[in-house]
């Protein structure tokens, strides 16, 4: 069985937390794509995607690498056509708010494969200070 960090690389828990943070598939204003887990507790959301700027999809903190590496190619192909439906405010058009929609669902519908669920196979931090 695998172990180790890389079984769930979005995968983090902190301290006296009950549960992992949130995992997200970021696009940038020039189309670069990054995968994360939110560094912040709570609901906080960064500034370029509160602008605008970024959007970002809920993604699974359970996802293997060859799942994020599968969906960032998913994602890859409808990224050209995203950014061509922004206008200069960063606001999406109606087609644009369809394809984001497709994104969303790409990434809510991943599930890692096989399944990563195992106490054993993620990683938390430990519960000392």
């Amino acid at each position: 069985m695998d172990t180790t960090f890389n079984c769930a690389p979005l995968y983090h828990c902190y301290p006296r937390q009950i549960g992992p943070q949130d995992a997200y598939l970021e696009i940038d204003k020039n189309g670069e794509i990054s995968v994360y887990w939110n560094p912040e507790i709570g609901n906080a959301i960064p500034a370029r995607v509160y602008s605008g700027e970024s959007l970002r999809y809920l993604v699974s903190c359970y996802l293997r690498q060859s799942d994020i590496d599968d969906l960032i190619a998913d994602v890859a192909e409808l990224v050209p056509s995203l950014l061509g439906e922004k206008d200069d405010d960063n606001c999406l058009s109606d087609d644009g708010y369809k394809i984001s929609h497709e994104i969303e669902l790409l990434c809510s519908n991943r599930e890692p494969s096989p399944p990563c669920y195992e106490p054993d196979c993620v990683y938390c931090s430990s519960f000392e200070d």
